[in-house]
């Protein structure tokens, strides 16, 4: 599970841009802040994961453009500390996601062979 926690001590527009990732109301992300508690999870490959992917990616996109987000993204309470070893962490995710694909694929006769297969998805990392 990926978790979104917020940096101590947020700053109003940091709030603005906490809330557009989470529903968790203003006092809810400063109280985060204090404990270091999360304001949205990430279930990786369950629920309406199609939707949830796609905030990650945003998520990801803001931490790499950014030289300081107001956030932090945690899996199993470990920091990706740079952009690259969470970009890391979301192609092995695809990588996953697209071997699952592919072994439903054969085990299904749809496909013959691996090189057969082709993604049921559009990319989205």
């Amino acid at each position: 599970m990926l978790s979104l926690i917020p940096k101590p001590n947020p700053k109003p527009a940091d709030i603005k841009l906490l809330r557009s990732y989470s529903d968790a109301s203003i006092a809810e992300i400063r109280r985060a802040a204090e404990t270091g508690s999360s304001i949205r999870d990430f279930r990786i490959f369950e629920g309406d994961w199609e939707s949830e992917r796609c905030v990650i990616v945003r998520l990801y996109r803001e931490f790499a453009c950014n030289d300081s987000v107001p956030f932090a993204i945690c899996e199993d309470g470990e920091v990706f500390e740079t952009p690259q070893s969470l970009r890391d962490r979301l192609e092995g995710l695809r990588q996953i996601e697209l071997q699952i694909q592919r072994d439903k694929d054969l085990e299904m006769g749809s496909i013959r062979t691996r090189e057969e297969f082709k993604p049921h998805d559009d990319e989205w990392f």
